[in-house]
């Protein structure tokens, strides 16, 4: 039997898991949080935890310090990494993350449920990977469903060159300060996963293409170009940002000559943020009414 999410978790801390995994499944998705019964380290008990993580698309390990210890829940994250399942980390007390796991497991997303914001992000997160919908309210038995508008998982898709990632972090931060949800491949992509394909999600469950254009991205100009066609083709909002005075190489001209950009060259960078986040949220406005309820 198929999971959406398969629950990694310390036995200590079933009493305080249990309740999210309510909640999960009172939005609609299905959980494997372990079987009853079975004597743990059996044959049995290994089998059946093998089998979930492979029937589940997302592995959600609840972060505490007994879990860090446990080496039963290392093993499942260790088996869905090879799985290719997404790994989530999510926080749900305060208990520190350990040296010895943020070396092992860093690289993959934090998530801190106690933090609406974070929460909300990861549910919208869930329904894209898994394809569960929204829940519908028993008022729509009498009433007529209001259609949602049909923006994306995240408000912007980040195109640019990993040379470029001390100036990326800055451009980052401002989104993030600005509550401007964002895909960036060094955040987004889980360990083990395809690239293309992870790209490809990436792209299509943004509502905004921003690109970050440098002399970086020009050199080395393959993988963005596929970004832009790709969005292109999805008929994505584009933001181009010029970090520098680089000109568009006649590939860039051929999909940008007619997108007005906005020139980072040697200006302050907190105006050049403020333009920015002004541009996302005009254009997230204009998508909203676009496609009315």
């Amino acid at each position: 039997m198929s999971h959406d999410i398969f629950i990694s978790y310390s036995r200590c801390d079933r009493a305080a898991v249990q309740p999210i995994k309510e909640e999960l499944e009172a939005a609609g998705f299905s959980c494997w949080m372990g079987r009853r019964g079975i004597e743990s380290g059996s044959e049995e008990f290994t089998d059946s935890l093998v089998d979930a993580i492979g029937a589940s698309t997302v592995l959600l390990f609840f972060l505490s310090e007994s879990s860090q210890k446990s080496d039963w829940s290392l093993k499942e994250i260790h088996f869905a990494e090879r799985k290719r399942k997404r790994v989530i980390i999510v926080r749900f007390n305060d208990d520190p993350l350990t040296d010895s796991f943020a070396y092992e497991f860093g690289r993959a997303d934090i998530v801190d449920w106690r933090v609406p914001e974070q929460k909300q992000k990861l549910l919208r997160e869930l329904r894209a990977w898994t394809g569960v919908a929204e829940p519908v309210s028993r008022k729509c038995c009498t009433e007529p469903v209001a259609v949602p508008p049909q923006t994306g998982v995240w408000d912007v898709f980040i195109s640019h060159s990993s040379e470029d990632k001390e100036v990326v972090r800055r451009y980052v931060a401002a989104l993030r300060d600005a509550g401007i949800s964002y895909w960036l491949d060094s955040e987004s992509i889980p360990r083990g996963a395809s690239y293309p394909k992870e790209i490809m999600r990436g792209i299509e469950g943004s509502s905004i293409f921003l690109l970050l254009y440098s002399a970086n991205v020009a050199a080395k100009s393959e993988d963005v170009l596929n970004e832009i066609e790709n969005a292109k083709k999805m008929q994505k909002e584009m933001i181009p940002v010029r970090l520098d005075r680089t000109e568009y190489t006649p590939e860039f001209q051929y999909y940008l000559s007619r997108i007005q950009w906005i020139d980072a060259a040697e200006r302050d960078e907190s105006a050049v943020f403020e333009e920015m986040v002004k541009n996302i949220r005009l254009r997230m406005m204009e998508l909203r009414k676009a496609k009315p309820y």
